[in-house]
C-alpha cells in the first residue's frame, strides 16, 4: 500500500510538474496572457476608483478575468499540494495564498450593495499588482546573461518594482482611510482620499520628499506608511545603489552588440585575454594620426574596432582610458563587448563575420 500510495504520488507530481509557476510555465503566450489580465484588472480598478461607479462592460470584463486567473491558482497549487504537506503550510502563510484569493474573488465584491444607493465600487483588484510584483522579481532574478543592453533592462525592472509597489501601496492606504469612521463633528475636514492624491502621497513618502497635504489619520494606515518607508530605504539600499555603482564605475560596459553601418565596413575584432594598459596602447597605435593624410581620411579609412573579452573588469579598466581627452578623437568607434569567443550568441555580438581582421 506504501508503495501504490508512493507511486501516485510520484505520477501526479510529473503531471504537475509542467505547472510550477501555473499555467505561465506552459509558455510564453499563457505568462503574457496572465500580465495582461492582471494588467487589465488594475486599469479597471482604476476607472472604478475615478468614477465612483460600478459599470457593467467593466464588471463582466472583471468576471472573465478573474476566471482565467481561477484556473492560473488552481494550477499552481496543484504544484503544490504534490509536493507535501509542508509546501502547502509554506505556500499557505509565507507565500502567495493571501494574495490570491483576494484576487481570485476580488470580483465578488462589486456585486454587493453598497452604503448609499447601487453598488459598491471597491474590490481587492489591485492585489493584481502584488501578482505582478512577483513576476518582475523573478524576470530579474533569472536575467543574468550577458546580452544586449542587461543593465537597462534592470533599470526597467527596478521602474516597475517601483511603480507596481506605490500603486498597491496608494490603494492599501485609500482603502484604510476610507473604511475608517467619520471625523468627529467641528473638526477641520481632511482632503479626500481618492485614488490620485494617494498615489502622490505613497510616492512622496517613499522618495523621502513628503510635500503632501495628506496624513493617514487611522492607526492602520500609519503603520503601512512606515512599512513602506522601509520597503523604499531597502530597495534603494539593495538594488538602485548596487545598479547605479554598476553604471558609473563602467561595470554596465559590455552588454551591447556591434551593428556595423555599412556591410563593407571592414572592422577590427580584438579578441583573448589582454589587459587594458595593453589594449590603450594598441588603441592609440591604430588610431594615431600619424597613419592618415588628413581628418577626412581618418574618417573614410580609420576602422571600427570591436573588443570581445570575457572579463568585465577588463572591459571597466579600457572605459576609464576611454574618458580620457586622449581618446575624444576614436572613442566613437570602439565597442566593448563581454563575451567568449567560443560562444556562437557572443560572436554574432561582435559580427565576427563581417570583420576585415582578427586579432
Amino acid at each position: 500500500l506504501n508503495w501504490r500510495a508512493s507511486e501516485r504520488v510520484a505520477n501526479a507530481r510529473a503531471r504537475t510538474m509542467v505547472f510550477e509557476c501555473g499555467l505561465a510555465s506552459l509558455g510564453v503566450t499563457y505568462a503574457m496572457a496572465i500580465v495582461m489580465v492582471h494588467l487589465c484588472q488594475c486599469f479597471l480598478f482604476v476607472l472604478r476608483a475615478s468614477m465612483g461607479m460600478v459599470d457593467p462592460i467593466y464588471y463582466a470584463l472583471e468576471t472573465i478575468g478573474s476566471l482565467f486567473v481561477l484556473i492560473d491558482v488552481f494550477a499552481g497549487w496543484a504544484y503544490v499540494v504534490t509536493h507535501g504537506m509542508s509546501a502547502v503550510l509554506v505556500s499557505a502563510f509565507c507565500g502567495p495564498w493571501a494574495c490570491d484569493m483576494l484576487v481570485v474573488t476580488s470580483v465578488i465584491s462589486l456585486a454587493i450593495e453598497g452604503s448609499g444607493s447601487g453598488l459598491t465600487w471597491f474590490s481587492f483588484s489591485f492585489f493584481a499588482a502584488v501578482r505582478l510584483l512577483r513576476v518582475v522579481s523573478t524576470l530579474q532574478r533569472f536575467d543574468s546573461s550577458a546580452s544586449q543592453l542587461l543593465w537597462r533592462r534592470h533599470v526597467m525592472y527596478n521602474l516597475l518594482d517601483l511603480g507596481l509597489f506605490v500603486f498597491v501601496s496608494a490603494s492599501v492606504v485609500m482603502t484604510l482611510e476610507i473604511l475608517a469612521g467619520p471625523a468627529p463633528s467641528g473638526s477641520n475636514p481632511e482632503p479626500s482620499w481618492e485614488l490620485g492624491p494617494s498615489l502622490v502621497f505613497v510616492l512622496m513618502s517613499i522618495l523621502s520628499v513628503g510635500n503632501s497635504s495628506l496624513v493617514p489619520q487611522t492607526v492602520l494606515g500609519q503603520l503601512f506608511i512606515s512599512l513602506s518607508l522601509g520597503w523604499g530605504v531597502y530597495h534603494m539600499v539593495s538594488r538602485v545603489a548596487p545598479l547605479a555603482k554598476s553604471v558609473l564605475s563602467g561595470r554596465s560596459v559590455g552588454f551591447g552588440a556591434y551593428n556595423p553601418k555599412r556591410q563593407d565596413a571592414q572592422h577590427l575584432v580584438i579578441l583573448g585575454t589582454a589587459s587594458a594598459p595593453m589594449l590603450w596602447d594598441f588603441l592609440q597605435e591604430t588610431f594615431h594620426p600619424n597613419h592618415f593624410e588628413s581628418t577626412v581620411d581618418f574618417d573614410n579609412y580609420s576602422p571600427d574596432v570591436v573588443i570581445l573579452l570575457p572579463n568585465i573588469k577588463t572591459l571597466a579598466h579600457l572605459h576609464k582610458f576611454l574618458n580620457r581627452r586622449e581618446s575624444l578623437l576614436f572613442r566613437d568607434r570602439v565597442w566593448c563587448i563581454c563575451g567568449d569567443v567560443f560562444s556562437p550568441e557572443d560572436i554574432a555580438r561582435a559580427s565576427l563575420h563581417l570583420a576585415g581582421r582578427a586579432v
